[in-house]
């Protein structure tokens, strides 16, 4: 399994910058970011990233954004066998399915889905939470 990081601007490179940091270097993690130095249209790009996967490859693309420009652009492709497409990357959802690449992509998918959701809290609520279990 090969891993794309899709955005909007230069999030994809930050976030693959924060992923090796914990884990290394990343070959098979590549970046997609869009509309940089004025650029108004990603559709070519990303035909020419589709047309560029070769037989065999399996990709899980993450993306920034569901119903975002680059998000939409990529759904084009999910029709293929080889493209699974993830919307609202974290730094969770990537550690999982980096750590989990050499597993069934089903498995590191939706290990990774309940790694982004479960990363997502509010810190108060969480502390709260913990002083009043502390009180009983």
């Amino acid at each position: 399994m090969k891993i794309l990081i899709a955005s909007h601007g230069t999030l994809a490179k930050g976030m693959k910058c924060s992923l090796e940091l914990i884990m290394g270097k990343q070959e098979e993690v590549k970046t997609f970011c869009a509309y940089l130095d004025g650029e108004t249209s990603i559709e070519a790009r990303v035909k020419e990233f589709m047309e560029n996967i070769k037989e065999g490859e399996e990709w899980v693309i993450v993306t920034d954004l569901l119903g975002g420009s680059v998000n939409n652009e990529f759904m084009k492709y999910i029709h293929r066998p080889d493209i699974h497409l993830l919307t609202g990357m974290n730094l969770a959802l990537l550690l999982v399915l980096t750590e989990l690449k050499d597993a069934s992509v089903e498995v590191a998918i939706e290990e990774a889905l309940n790694a982004a959701r479960e990363g997502a809290v509010n810190c108060r609520k969480l502390l709260d939470a913990e002083a009043k279990n502390e009180d009983f």
